[in-house]
């Protein structure tokens, strides 16, 4: 896997930067509140300020409540039901008895009976007082032919549209002092109004409470009232209907002849009793038909006819069948004596067949006689169906108009029973207009109030004071987000992934005129000792071979890199090494200025070969320091520095000095310290404390590795070591400001 590069890693850095949370623990918030506590205080203080002012200047108002029951058990005097119900225990029910409280007629039944369009307080054309919109309104201090060209043109309002206006005002004016509210729990509803008097406030929540339970018993004698009118008006009608129909019913009989008795009419009866002996003939019909059936069958049989039951019940058959038997007998006991041609055995077989011919001449008689029971049960039951069929086409028509007229009867009858009902009704209704009671009854009247329940100035003070202190901490940590600069080495370390070398701490006004000086009049103080620190760094990034020469740059202009490479090579030559301070910013040279350089040779002369190191190289006579200074006028000053003559020269410079120090151009106006940073062995970042923002300097070090050049450290300029110990960060900085009996400064 391909490793990550610092500029890649750097760049990142620089996409994610506004997405960047850093972890902020209780210690660091209570930093930041340290350090901007003015701001915070200043808040606090003005906010809690404006709320005093605010509550002591208010107009106290007073809340007086009273509160109503809804009345779930009615009292009944009589046995039936009203003609408006009471109220049901429902939520939805007493949320709608609230909204007929807060109504706009409501309110407008309580101005009307307070006359309340007479009271300033809510008729604002009543009041004298200006109010604070009034006094900074332009037409008070615009001169008036002024304000009447840029006012708009006022349209004349008709005067009974003025007095509806005037009156739907006043209407508002009433209800945003009202409410009714109900806890959801129990069936009370308080009823609470807000005045700047508190027995108007008192009697005006009072009037609500008497003007609702008014308004509930005016409904209900107003529905009464109606429903009396209707119900007379609908008698009137149904009497007269009841009247007509009963006449129908009476001339509709008359006229269709339709005489009842008992239940049913005559032809009807008739009907019933023909049916019946209809059903009868034909059960008679079917008997006789079955009957010489089956004598037809055992005719035809070989059983002969002789075992039908009709046969068998014939006295005349029992009697011949009797002499038969007895004519066999004989013949059985002849046979057994004589031969079949004997004149005895003759005679029995004569006497025999005289006796079956008897018989069968008797069996045709009994099924000519069945045949003729089935003719008479057949004319019979033709003869009842003719019958029959005249007397139904007859009870056809009866019926149709037995059909008419039992649906006159019926309407008839419905409209004596609407009759009757309405009549019922009409009389309770005459009897409950004097027994209406309310649905609801007052249980607690509004008194009125002794503390103003507007301001609560408490409370205003206290919300002022909560307000202040969240605004403070707020702006604060806008404040703080805000902050773009880096602020300490961790900062710098966390965001860059190089090393924080050391902080150079910032100098009083008057020191800070010539810093690079203050090294030589204070060796002890802590700017000196954070310059040696960083010497020390320096020296240690590589033990085995110490870093000789050291590039110093920066970002942008004016973080104090100048300065910071004077004092760092004085302090290193005031310590015994052979030290050289190079100017290698051709373009705004100021390392000759600082010092007071007194010869003309400078590193572009020396590069051309104009002149030679003797003649170019100065010394600094209070701390023994060489430098070489540069001239702004050099002509292609990047290719000078970036020639095989600076590289010979540095090489050469190497086995004479100790530490040579390269004063670079800042790296976002001119790559030139990209040149030089293949020639040194250390490269250091200048940043201004708190001030360079850090987009700046993850852009520069981007640079300065898309040119290849290695930045060894950074160190923080100008730092402020009063502030930055605020800031908890456990670097030297800190202890420079903590611990200052420890320098001479």
């Amino acid at each position: 896997m391909a490793s990550i590069t610092p500029a890649e890693e750097r760049s990142d850095r620089v996409r994610q930067l506004t997405a960047i949370a850093e972890d902020i623990d209780l210690r660091q918030v209570l930093r930041i509140l340290d350090r901007r506590k003015a701001i915070i205080l200043g808040l606090l203080a003005l906010t809690t300020a404006l709320a005093g002012l605010i509550a002591f200047q208010l107009t106290p108002r007073y809340t007086a409540e009273a509160i109503v029951m809804l009345n779930l058990r009615q009292t009944k005097v009589v046995d039936f039901e009203s003609v408006m119900s009471g109220l049901s225990p429902e939520a939805s029910v007493i949320r709608s008895e609230v909204d007929v409280l807060t109504s706009r007629a409501m309110v407008g039944r309580v101005v009307d009976r307070l006359e309340l369009d007479g009271d300033p307080e809510f008729n604002a054309d009543l009041r004298k007082d200006a109010s604070l919109l009034d006094l900074v309104h332009p037409r008070n201090w615009l001169p008036a032919e002024l304000w009447a060209a840029v006012a708009p043109v006022e349209k004349e309002l008709a005067p009974e549209r003025r007095r509806i206006l005037d009156r739907s005002a006043l209407i508002d004016a009433v209800s945003r002092r009202l409410s009714a509210s109900n806890d959801g729990r129990s069936y009370s509803i308080r009823i609470s109004f807000t005045s700047e008097d508190p027995h108007k406030a008192a009697l005006i929540a009072n009037t609500f409470a008497d003007q609702y339970l008014v308004d509930q018993l005016e409904a209900k004698f107003e529905a009464t009232r109606r429903a009396n009118e209707w119900l007379s008006v609908r008698l009137e009608e149904l009497r007269d209907q009841v009247r007509q129909g009963e006449q129908a019913v009476q001339a509709f009989r008359e006229q269709s002849s339709l005489i009842e008795t008992g239940a049913t009419t005559v032809t009807t009866q008739q009907l019933g009793e023909l049916n019946t002996q209809l059903v009868l003939a034909r059960a008679e019909r079917s008997q006789a038909e079955a009957r010489l059936r089956s004598a037809e069958t055992m005719v035809k049989s070989s059983g002969g006819v002789e075992a039908a039951g009709d046969v068998l019940n014939s006295p005349l058959i029992q009697r011949l069948r009797e002499e038969e038997s007895e004519v066999r007998r004989k013949e059985a006991e002849l046979a057994t004596r004589y031969g079949p041609r004997h004149p005895s055995r003759l005679n029995v077989a004569a006497e025999l067949g005289d006796l079956q011919k008897k018989i069968g001449e008797e069996v045709r008689k009994i099924i000519q006689s069945l045949a003729n029971e089935v003719e008479v049960a057949r004319a019979k039951e033709r003869s009842l169906q003719a019958t029959l069929g005249e007397l139904e086409v007859k009870a056809g028509v009866g019926l149709r108009a037995q059909v008419q007229l039992n649906e006159l009867e019926r309407e008839a009858e419905a409209s004596r029973t609407l009759y009757e009902s309405f009549l019922s009704r009409f009389k309770q209704t005459n009897d409950q207009q004097d027994l209406q009671e309310a649905d609801a009854r007052v249980i607690s009247s509004a008194e009125a109030p002794t503390v103003p329940s507007f301001p609560k100035k408490k409370l205003i003070l206290a919300l002022g004071f909560v307000m202040g202190g969240f605004l403070g901490v707020l702006v604060a940590f806008v404040l703080e987000r805000l902050d773009r600069g880096f602020r300490g080495g961790e900062h710098i370390e966390r965001l860059t992934g190089l090393p924080a070398l050391g902080l150079v701490p910032s100098l009083s006004r008057r020191a800070a005129r010539q810093p690079e000086d203050y090294v030589l009049n204070k060796p002890l103080s802590s700017y000196c000792e954070a310059l040696r620190t960083i010497r020390t760094a320096i020296h240690f990034s590589n033990v085995d071979d110490p870093p000789k020469v050291v590039m110093v740059t920066s970002s942008v202009p004016r973080e104090g890199k100048s300065t910071f490479c004077t004092s760092l090579a004085r302090v290193a030559a005031l310590s015994g090494a052979r030290v050289l301070l190079i100017d290698c910013d051709l373009r705004r040279p100021r390392i000759g200025k600082m010092l007071g350089a007194d010869k003309t040779g400078n590193v572009a002369d020396l590069l051309t070969g104009a002149c030679t190191p003797e003649n170019a190289v100065q010394i600094d006579p209070g701390s023994g320091l060489h430098y070489l200074v540069a001239r702004s006028d050099t002509p292609n000053p990047q290719d000078l520095l970036g020639s095989h003559q600076m590289e010979k020269l540095v090489r050469s410079l190497r086995e004479v000095y100790d530490l040579i120090v390269l004063d670079t151009p800042p790296i976002m106006a001119v790559s030139d310290a990209a040149m030089l940073a293949k020639l040194s062995d250390a490269s250091l970042f200048v940043v201004r404390w708190a001030d360079t923002p850090r987009e700046v300097v993850l852009g520069a070090l981007k640079q300065l590795d898309t040119f290849g050049a290695r930045v060894s450290g950074v160190v923080l300029s100008q730092v402020n070591v009063t502030k930055h110990a605020k800031y908890g960060y456990g670097d030297y900085g800190y202890y420079y400001g903590r611990y200052k009996e420890y320098y001479a400064n």
